[in-house]
C-alpha cells in the first residue's frame, strides 16, 4: 500500500508520518492520496467490518486490531410512503458515527508505532477515540471544551483517557490538542485535521448504497467539523467512479442558527459570544479548518445547506424521541433540516437522514420545550 498527504490548499505532497496533521508549507488541511488498494465486494474481512467498501487505508491486521465490532448499522424506513430513510449510527459501539473514523485512526496509530494518542472533540470523537485506543492498548489523552456533556466526558474517562477540561470553545480544545501533540511519538487524533478518520466515515455510502440498492437522491447530515459530510461525499464519490452508482446524491448541510459557517454566520473570525451554550453542541464549531472543501462537497453535488433554530432543533428531537429513538438534539438537526426542506423546495426521490449520536450521553432537553406535545416523525 502506497499513501501520502497533499495539501488541500497549495496542492504540496508530503508523507504520512506521526507528527504531521497540516502542511508543512501553507498550514492548509491535507487530504489522503493512495495506489495500490483493490477494490473489496461484499464483506471486508472475517468480523464483516464495514460492509461493502473498497479498502481502507490502514493495513488489515492493524484494523482487526483496533476493531470494535463497527458493523452496517440499520436503514429505517419511515411508514409515511414518503420515501424517508433514517441511519442509525447512534447504534454504533460507543454510540455515534464517530467509531467509523475511530476505528482507522487507532490502527494507523498501530502502524506507525505511536506511544500515547491525542484527540480534541466536543465528545463523541473524545469517547470514540478513547476506545478505540483502549483497544489497541495504547495510552489516550483528550481535550474537551469545559462546556462539554459530563455524560460524554465520564464516557471517554471509563475508557481510561485523561480527559482535560478547556476552558473556552472548540477551536482553544484543538489548540490545546495540537501543542500537546509536539512530543515525540503521538499520534493528534483529530476527526477534523486527519484525512484518514474521513476515509474511515465513508464506509456509511457503502452501507446505504448496499441497503438502498442504489444512492439516494438526497443525503441529509448535521455539519460542525464537517467528517461526517466529507467522508460520504468521499464514498458516494468513489462509488460514482467505480460505476457502482449512476449520479451523485445532493448533500444537504444541516446547520444550527447560533453557529452556522457555512451560510456566512458566524463572520469570520468572531468568537462565539459569552455564556452561549447551543442545544446542538456538537456542531457548535464556528470556524472548521475544512469550511472550504465543506462547501465545494456540497456545491459539487447540487445540494445545499439548511440553518435550523433552536426550537425546531427541540421539536424534532421530541418527534424523533416519540418515535423510539433516543438521540442527541445534534442529530436531531438533520430530522429538522429535513423537515424544512419538505415544507418548502424537497425535490423528489428517496432522502436519507443521518442519526448521529445517541441521546444516552446529553441531559435530555425536553425542559425547554413547556407545554410542547410529542406526536412522533409521522
Amino acid at each position: 500500500m502506497t499513501r501520502e498527504y497533499v495539501c488541500a490548499d497549495c496542492g504540496a505532497a508530503l508523507p504520512v508520518t506521526l507528527g504531521r496533521w497540516a502542511c508543512d508549507e501553507c498550514g492548509g488541511p491535507l487530504d489522503l492520496r493512495r495506489a495500490g488498494l483493490e477494490w473489496r465486494h461484499g464483506l471486508a474481512g472475517t468480523r464483516g467490518w464495514p460492509g461493502s467498501c473498497p479498502a481502507l487505508p490502514c493495513e488489515e491486521w492493524a484494523l482487526d486490531r483496533a476493531w470494535l465490532g463497527e458493523v452496517p448499522t440499520p436503514l429505517v424506513e419511515m411508514p409515511s410512503g414518503s420515501a424517508v430513510w433514517l441511519k442509525c449510527d447512534h447504534l454504533m459501539p460507543t454510540g455515534s458515527f464517530k467509531d467509523r473514523g475511530a476505528v482507522v485512526l487507532a490502527a494507523l496509530a498501530l502502524e506507525l508505532g505511536a506511544s500515547r494518542i491525542i484527540s480534541d472533540s466536543s465528545g463523541n470523537a473524545a469517547a470514540a477515540i478513547a476506545a478505540h485506543a483502549a483497544r489497541v492498548r495504547i495510552p489516550c489523552e483528550v481535550f474537551v471544551p469545559q462546556r462539554t456533556s459530563s455524560r460524554k466526558v465520564r464516557q471517554a474517562q471509563g475508557y481510561g483517557a485523561e480527559v482535560h477540561l478547556v476552558p473556552g470553545g472548540r477551536a482553544e480544545a484543538a489548540a490545546a490538542a495540537q501543542w500537546a501533540s509536539r512530543a515525540e511519538g503521538v499520534l493528534y487524533a483529530s476527526h477534523a485535521a486527519n484525512p484518514h478518520f474521513h476515509h474511515g466515515v465513508k464506509a456509511w455510502a457503502y452501507e446505504v448504497r448496499e441497503q438502498l440498492g442504489a444512492a439516494p437522491d438526497t443525503v441529509v447530515v448535521p455539519v460542525g467539523s464537517g467528517s461526517l459530510l466529507l467522508g460520504i461525499a468521499i464514498g458516494f464519490r468513489e462509488l460514482l467512479d467505480s460505476g457502482s452508482i449512476a449520479a451523485m446524491p445532493r448533500l444537504v448541510a444541516v446547520q444550527s442558527a447560533g453557529c452556522a459557517p457555512l451560510a456566512g454566520w458566524p463572520p469570520a473570525g468572531t468568537p462565539p459570544g459569552p455564556g452561549a451554550h447551543p442545544v446542538a453542541e456538537g456542531i457548535a464549531v464556528p470556524q472548521p479548518i475544512r469550511l472550504r472543501q465543506l462547501r465545494q462537497a456540497v456545491d459539487r453535488s447540487s445540494g445545499t445547506v439548511v440553518v435550523v433554530d433552536d426550537q425546531q432543533i427541540l421539536h424534532a428531537h421530541r418527534d424523533l424521541a416519540r418515535s423510539g429513538l433516543c438521540v442527541e438534539p445534534t442529530s436531531a438537526v438533520a430530522w429538522a433540516g429535513w423537515q424544512a426542506l419538505a415544507a418548502g423546495d424537497l425535490p423528489p426521490g428517496r432522502s436519507v437522514i443521518a442519526l448521529t449520536g445517541s441521546g444516552l450521553k446529553t441531559d435530555p432537553p425536553e425542559s425547554q420545550i413547556p407545554q410542547m406535545p410529542g406526536k412522533g416523525l409521522l
